[in-house]
C-alpha cells in the first residue's frame, strides 16, 4: 500500500495512512498511534513493529526507546525536545544525535 498500512486494533483491521501520523508510542504490549484528527489508536503491534512498516518513509524517525516521531509533524524543538502540537517529545542517547544530524541537513538546505 502506498498511502498506509493496516493495524490489528482489539476490534478490527484499521488502514492508517501516513499522512495522518503524528507519532506513535509503546504501550504495554502494544503501541498508540496518535493522529492528526487529534484522536489515537491502540493496536496490537509492538514499536518495533510499526518501525518496519514505516521504514520506507523517512519522515519517521526514532527518538527514543519508545516513540517515532512524524519529521513533518513537528512544530518546533530546543535542545533535544520536540513539540508536536504542545506535546513535549524527547530524542535520548543514539537517537538524540540521529536526530541532530536530520536538523543539521534541513538547516542546509
Amino acid at each position: 500500500m502506498k498511502n498506509g498500512f493496516f493495524v490489528k486494533t482489539d476490534e478490527k483491521w484499521e488502514k492508517v495512512r501516513y499522512v495522518e501520523i503524528l507519532w506513535v508510542r509503546a504501550f504495554e504490549n502494544g503501541s498508540v498511534v496518535f493522529l492528526t484528527d487529534g484522536k489515537s489508536l491502540m493496536v496490537n503491534h509492538r514499536l518495533w513493529r510499526i518501525e518496519e512498516m514505516l521504514t520506507e518513509h523517512p519522515n519517521f524517525v526514532r527518538i527514543n526507546r519508545s516513540e517515532i516521531v512524524n519529521l513533518n509533524a513537528i512544530d518546533g524543538f530546543e535542545g533535544n525536545c520536540y513539540y508536536i502540537g504542545k506535546n513535549p517529545l524527547y530524542a535520548t542517547g543514539d537517537y538524540r544525535q540521529r536526530m541532530e544530524g536530520v536538523f543539521i541537513k534541513a538547516k542546509q538546505q
